[in-house]
């Protein structure tokens, strides 16, 4: 696929009004521990705010009833969060701990962001792009792959945050493409896209979840009736176990759900296909174990779900993926036949290579006149 999907400035992220940081235009290639650390905690200024009305509450209800409120009190408090110093000046009561007030304004603040609508920062994407905008060799694809802060976006169930930022998708008719895992992943978008689908539509939108390393029957046919398609990503073949495999290849196409075929990002495992087509062929990772049993493809299959099929996805499925007179003239010259078993056994499919490479109906790799 020449699908390139956009990110937003990393910049806007650390604007004083952003209150989150969405990840929106898939795929964010930020350290995931470092989203993770900056996305956990309370926000300066939102702990600010919330503790100062404490502050105030506080003041108002012990005024007559705190003996002690003139002698014993808190000067000040310094808390270091998101880069910023902040001021909270209450009075103590009892025994409770300026620790434990803390504690609780981040509880406050964390709750206010669960609470809240959609984050500005993807209002502001889906105001100022198009959908579809570019050519056939870079355009916009769509949104992902975490549409809310990781923490959020990885709890079962989810919040409200997450439903509110779906509806908005939906609401534009962008399409989205979402990282889900496993099936506890499934099951709880599933659940916020079939209330999203109530009001608007997902049928055409063509949603996809991404990755998928284990998915059942029940699942995907509650996203088959939604419309949504699957991004199979055997990025296992590298990290792979017994136990720990996936994707489900045979399942998935057996199911008539629209599947194709992916690696995640070159930062999760090799671009070259054909690791990945020998993974689905055979089962097994890089170090020859079968860790994938049962769900093995044909070559013509994982070849098909790395052409024809991603076509559906990038909404180009006329133009792309097979050589037919009117289609985008893209295409490679092997240096063996892949799909006979004899000129290329199952050990050899990952040292397949092009010998000349095609684009556009120009070629950008390899000598023609030596193929003649």
């Amino acid at each position: 696929m020449r699908e390139r999907v956009c990110e937003p400035d990393r910049r806007s992220r650390r604007q004083p009004s952003d209150e989150r940081s969405d990840g929106v235009f898939a795929k964010s290639t930020g350290n995931r521990d470092d989203r993770h650390q900056r996305s956990n905690g309370c926000d300066g200024r939102i702990a600010c705010r919330a503790a100062y009305r404490i502050a105030c509450a506080i003041k108002v209800v012990m005024k007559d009833t705190c003996p002690v409120r003139r002698q014993r009190h808190v000067d000040r408090c310094a808390e270091r969060r998101a880069g910023c110093r902040w001021r909270v000046d209450v009075c103590l009561i009892a025994r409770v701990q300026l620790r434990a007030c803390v504690l609780l304004v981040q509880r406050i603040a964390g709750r206010q962001r669960r609470q809240h609508r959609p984050a500005p920062q993807l209002r502001d994407v889906l105001d100022s792009q198009l959908p579809d905008l570019g050519d056939d060799l870079v355009k916009t694809a769509g949104v992902g792959e975490h549409i809310v802060d990781w923490p959020l976006e990885g709890a079962v169930p989810l919040g409200d945050e997450y439903y509110q930022s779906t509806r908005l998708i939906a609401q534009r008719g962008w399409q989205m493409m979402e990282h889900s895992f496993d099936e506890a992943n499934h099951v709880a978008r599933a659940d916020v896209w079939e209330r999203v689908h109530k009001e608007f539509p997902l049928t055409n939108l063509r949603w996809t979840i991404d990755h998928v390393n284990t998915i059942t029957p029940a699942t995907i046919a509650r996203m088959k009736t939604l419309g949504v398609g699957v991004r199979a990503h055997g990025w296992r073949v590298l990290s792979g176990s017994k136990g720990l495999a996936g994707p489900p290849y045979r399942l998935l196409l057996d199911s008539g759900i629209h599947v194709g075929a992916g690696m995640d990002g070159a930062q999760a495992s090799p671009i070259n296909p054909w690791l990945h087509v020998y993974y689905m062929v055979t089962g097994k990772n890089v170090r020859g174990d079968v860790i994938n049993d049962g769900q093995q493809i044909t070559r013509q299959e994982a070849v098909w779900l790395y052409t024809g099929a991603n076509g559906w996805f990038s909404r180009e499925e006329d133009t792309l993926g097979t050589i037919e007179a009117g289609r985008l003239a893209d295409l490679v010259v092997l240096n063996a036949d892949v799909f006979d078993p004899k000129a290329v056994p199952d050990e050899s499919i990952r040292r397949v290579h092009s010998e000349l490479t095609i684009l556009g109906g120009r070629v950008v790799y390899g000598d023609l006149k030596r193929r003649r």
